[in-house]
Parts: structure tokens; sequence; C-alpha cells
């Protein structure tokens, strides 16, 4: 590096990571290309819902203490926090009844923790920190966590995940254990909540806790260092190489179609099948 010449900055995030572990390829369409599908999925447009819902509930909820000033009780929350989200709604493509359907699982996850003990410290927090620095290059990580709260003296960041299906939690992600590392802690609760119909609240809303032993995020750096100057080689040589062990993982990458089609003529299902946004991915601004 000569004298004068700024640092190259690389920011990362679990979003930005999943995908340069995943297909250097995808990365780039998604991330260097922007390009997003015409139609939104269905279970991204409901999750996003809840998550503005939920959002709403707890930064009220940090304020709680001025609820008997205002004569605000717990159906006047829900009010609020649906109002919210049929605002929300009407920009969305989602299906009247899912619409609904939210809005009751909403309600219920409200009656079902509405004397929980947690004390809000943060909603949809936005942090970066630098994780590496040399001579030329700095790798900045940033994070947005769902929410940020105190249990009996410990501040635990949560992550709201919701499904249609009950499933097993797993422990080896670059979203968890980056919340762990940005915070300088060792756990994170996941907050499952079911969008089952015919399942009791007790049994469709879930809180795993997740620990993570200093020397497992210790290695997580470290690895994902690695993966972080992987992707500036591929940006550098403008190469983007396709991992097709990863074309059927997580119910199918949506550019299959693309890399299934000849070379010459990829540039026009892309545009076929994908718009390219203006708008660069931001973890500080994207829900």
């Amino acid at each position: 590096m000569n004298p004068g010449e700024e640092k190259e900055i690389i920011v990362v995030d679990s979003q930005r990571l999943n995908l340069i572990q995943n297909c250097a390829y995808k990365y780039w369409a998604t991330f260097e290309q922007n390009f997003v599908p015409l139609e939104k999925a269905e279970p991204l447009e409901r999750g996003s819902l809840i998550h503005k819902m939920i959002q709403t509930y707890y930064q009220m909820r940090k304020y709680r203490n001025r609820w008997t000033k205002n004569n605000t009780g717990k159906e006047e929350i829900i009010k609020i926090c649906i109002r919210v989200a049929e605002h929300f709604a009407q920009e969305m493509t989602l299906a009247i009844e899912e619409v609904d359907l939210t809005i009751r699982v909403f309600r219920e996850y409200v009656n079902h923790y509405w004397d929980e003990s947690h004390e809000t410290i943060a909603v949809e927090q936005v942090g970066s920190k630098i994780m590496y620095e040399d001579e030329e290059l700095i790798i900045l990580y940033e994070t947005k966590i769902d929410w940020i709260f105190s249990l009996k003296g410990f501040t635990i960041p949560c992550d709201h995940k919701h499904s249609k299906r009950r499933g097993m939690v797993g422990n080896l992600s670059n979203q968890f254990i980056g919340y762990c590392w940005m915070l300088g802690v060792h756990n994170i609760m996941i907050n499952k909540i079911g969008f089952q119909v015919s399942v009791a609240p007790k049994d469709k809303f879930e809180r795993p806790l997740l620990s993570y032993p200093q020397a497992v995020i210790d290695e997580w750096v470290q690895n994902t260092i690695w993966w972080v100057k992987m992707i500036r080689f591929h940006t550098k040589q403008n190469s983007w190489p396709r991992n097709f062990t990863s074309c059927d993982k997580y119910s199918g990458c949506i550019f299959q179609e693309v890399c299934s089609t000849t070379p010459e003529a990829r540039l026009y299902k892309i545009h076929q099948l994908f718009d390219k946004t203006e708008e660069t991915w931001d973890v500080g601004k994207a829900l």
C-alpha cells in the first residue's frame, strides 16, 4: 500500500456472509447486481409483517412505565400494533387470509407473553464493529438485532423466527454467533413464532437459548475473515464460480433457471425473471 492511500473497507453481515459461503455467483447476482425476484415470496412477506408488529410491540414495552399514566392497557397496545400491520400490508401482495392469520398469531403471542419479566434494551438495533484490519484492508461486520433485552442482570440478544412448521433451531448460524460477537455475550434467545392453525400457544411459541463458548466465537471470526478474503479475490478477478452443491438447498436457489440456461442466454433469462433494484442491500435499512 502506497503512502496516502486509503485502506479498502469491506462491509459484511450475516446475509452477505451466508451467500459468500453458499455460492459466489449467487452472491454476485444478489449483492453486486442487485437482482430481486419480480414477486416477493409469501413467507418473506408474512415474516416482514409479523416482524413489524413485534417491533412496534417491544418498542412500546420499552416505555411500559408510561402505560398506566396514559391509561393504556393490553387491548389498546394490540390495536395500535394491528393498525401498524394494516398500514404495511397495503404495500404487500399477501392474501387477506394471510394478513388475518398473522394478526391472529400476533394477538396470541401478546396474550401468551404479556406477563414476561424481560426488560427491553433495544429494538431493531443496528451496530457495526471492526472484525479485521491490516495494512491495506478493513473488514467491518454489521448487525441488526431484532430485540435486545435484560433478564436477571444478563444482556441477551434475540432473533424472531416464524414458521408454519415446528423444527429444531440450528446453532451453527452466522447470524446467531455474529450477534453474540457483536455484543460480547455468549447467549442468544431464538423467539420461535408458530403459524400452525390447530396448535395451542404453549406449543407454537418457543424460546430456545443457544450458548457459544468464547473459543467457538473466536473460531467463527477467523472463519469469517477467510471467506471475506475469498470473495474479495473473486471481486478483483471478476470471477464468480457456481457452487452446484447449493442449488437444491433451502427449497432451491432462485437463480437455478438462470444457471441452467446456456451462457449466451443467461442475461435474457435473468431479466425475464428478476428486477434490478437501484437500492443496494443495507442491513441498517432492511428488515
